[in-house]
């Protein structure tokens, strides 16, 4: 039996995960913040309706990740928005998925901030900033997976526990010595977008 290998990239800063009053209002979800996750629901929802034409089975998906990977594909697990798009995960060397982490409206009001650095008074305004400029700028804003509501409606933990995920098979590891090279002189891990899913 094959196998057949989908890999995927989905946002990431501020692209992926900032949050913004006038972009939730504009959204059916009523949220914002969330964009790096819905990449990755939008490409298991393609995978699903498409993998059949390259010989793949639609009830026989796997999802897998390794590090902030596998944190992804442990949002995935308790998005509602991912439910019956795939029928077994993968998760190495992935965060622990606690309760931290903004909600949506610690994080919109970060959005805001972040939109005024860039003398954005308006969503139209801040389209119009170059992506460059926004990658630039992000920098000392703390853009990672939060608590929309919607993609992801309370914390992974809470949801867990309270039975809410997908409850499919699940391998689960570590690799050696992972993130060795990327601690701090401190010995703090200083990756991105890991700090609020710890």
């Amino acid at each position: 039996m094959g196998i057949i290998v989908v890999t995927f990239n989905y946002r990431l800063g501020a692209l992926g995960f900032m949050a913004h009053p006038a972009l939730s209002a504009e959204s059916k979800g009523e949220a914002s913040g969330a964009y790096g996750v819905l990449d990755a629901i939008a490409t298991l929802k393609w995978v699903r309706a498409n993998i059949a034409a390259f010989g793949g089975d639609p009830n026989a998906i796997t999802v897998g990740g390794l590090s902030s990977g596998a944190g992804m594909v442990k949002m995935l697990d308790v998005s509602p928005l991912s439910r019956g798009l795939y029928a077994r995960m993968i998760s190495m060397s992935g965060p622990r998925l606690g309760n931290g982490g903004s909600t949506l409206k610690e994080a919109e009001e970060q959005g805001v901030k972040f939109a005024q650095s860039l003398g954005a008074e308006s969503l139209s305004a801040l389209r119009a900033v170059p992506a460059e400029k926004i990658l630039a700028a992000s920098k000392g804003f703390d853009f990672a997976p939060i608590f929309d509501g919607y993609a992801l409606p309370r914390s992974p933990l809470e949801m867990i526990r309270r039975g809410e995920f997908s409850k499919t098979p699940v391998i689960s590891g570590n690799s050696a010595e992972e993130q060795t090279g990327q601690q701090s002189q401190s010995g703090q891990y200083d990756g991105p977008g890991m700090r609020s899913l710890c």
